[in-house]
Formats: C-alpha cells, sequence, structure tokens
C-alpha cells in the first residue's frame, strides 16, 4: 500500500499551520503600525513590526517550499511496488 495520502495529509497540515503563522506575524505586524500611527510606545512598536516582518518572511519562505513540495507529490509517479 502506499504512503500517498500520509503524505498529502501531511503537506496539507503544513500548509494549515504555515498560514496560521502566517496570520500571527501579519498581526504582530499591523499592531507595531497601528501604534506607531497612534504615537505609543515607539520601542514596542519597532520590536513588532520586526518579529512580524520577520514572521511573514519566514512563514512565506516556509509556505513556497511547502507547495513545492506538494506539487513534486502531485506530479511524481506512484510505485505500484
Amino acid at each position: 500500500e502506499t504512503e500517498w495520502p500520509l503524505l498529502l495529509a501531511i503537506n496539507l497540515v503544513a500548509i494549515r499551520i504555515t498560514a496560521a503563522s502566517l496570520a500571527v506575524g501579519l498581526h504582530a505586524w499591523r499592531s507595531g503600525m497601528r501604534l506607531r500611527t497612534v504615537g505609543g510606545d515607539t520601542h514596542r512598536a519597532a520590536t513588532l513590526r520586526a518579529m512580524g516582518s520577520a514572521g511573514l518572511m519566514s512563514g512565506g519562505v516556509f509556505l513556497v517550499a511547502i507547495v513545492f513540495a506538494l506539487v513534486a507529490l502531485l506530479m511524481a509517479p506512484q510505485c505500484s511496488g
């Protein structure tokens, strides 16, 4: 029996987790922008923006890698042995 359905499920779960992490990064970045706009603590605003940006960039890279792995899984011929 093939492990293809398990690999597909793992890829889909990884995409969902990465999407959630991107949402957290976006929320942190927006919170930093909002805090900066209203004249709040500039150090905290800068930290939120920096951490949010790092989360968005790393999450985006992981999402691209996971999607490439999913495409490779879907395009590769399945072995019958």
